[in-house]
């Protein structure tokens, strides 16, 4: 996802390190909402949150027959609602 790398590119300019621990946390994320898929707060339009546990972001997902279908990484403090229309054919009518 865009989103992801845009912002392991911004941690990577600051620090090295921190870019690392960002990738580690969203390893972390994914490998938690694929084993517990039901770990994730339920959110907007029918999708589920999970914070990253040291980093201001959050996976946006859903939960299908099909599996786990992540629809966004993003910044909490920032247009919260950018990644709604990804969801257009997905909602209910």
């Amino acid at each position: 996802m865009e989103e992801f790398l845009d912002a392991v590119r911004f941690y990577r300019d600051q620090n090295p390190d921190i870019a690392s621990r960002f990738d580690q946390d969203f390893a972390l994320v994914l490998s938690m909402i694929r084993e517990r898929p039901l770990l994730g707060t339920p959110h907007r339009h029918g999708t589920r949150r999970k914070l990253f546990p040291r980093f201001p972001y959050a996976v946006i997902y859903t939960i299908g027959v099909a599996g786990t279908v992540v629809y966004a990484v993003f910044h909490q403090h920032r247009e919260p609602e950018y990644w709604a229309d990804r969801l257009e054919p997905f909602r209910p009518g």
